[in-house]
């Protein structure tokens, strides 16, 4: 089995680890709602909890992220995490077509 991929980046004075999810880690990810608009809309293509839970911090810790550090977040997230957003992206799909 292949080790997981991880990628560390700082958050102010904090390094931020976002591994690999595993399946069973994105079904449980896929479960997570938004606790306000801003959690839902504030990134495209994530919620702040879903980037918070990759993360492994409350949600609370990004109300001082600036604009900057949610796409340098984000850009961890994706690079490490493919089949999340992968899934994601086909969910929206597939939405699209049945509307």
């Amino acid at each position: 089995m292949a080790s997981k991929k991880s990628k560390v980046v700082k958050f102010g004075d904090v390094d931020i680890v976002f591994k690999e999810l595993d399946v069973s880690e994105v079904r449980s990810l896929m479960g997570i709602k938004p606790v306000d608009y801003i959690d839902a809309f504030a990134l495209d293509g994530i919620t702040l909890s879903e980037l918070a839970y990759m993360a492994g911090i409350a949600v609370e810790e990004f109300d001082r992220a600036s604009s900057g550090d949610l796409d340098e977040l984000c850009s961890a997230a994706k690079e490490v995490n493919p089949l999340f957003f992968g899934i994601r992206d086909r969910l929206g799909k597939l939405v699209e077509r049945v509307q």
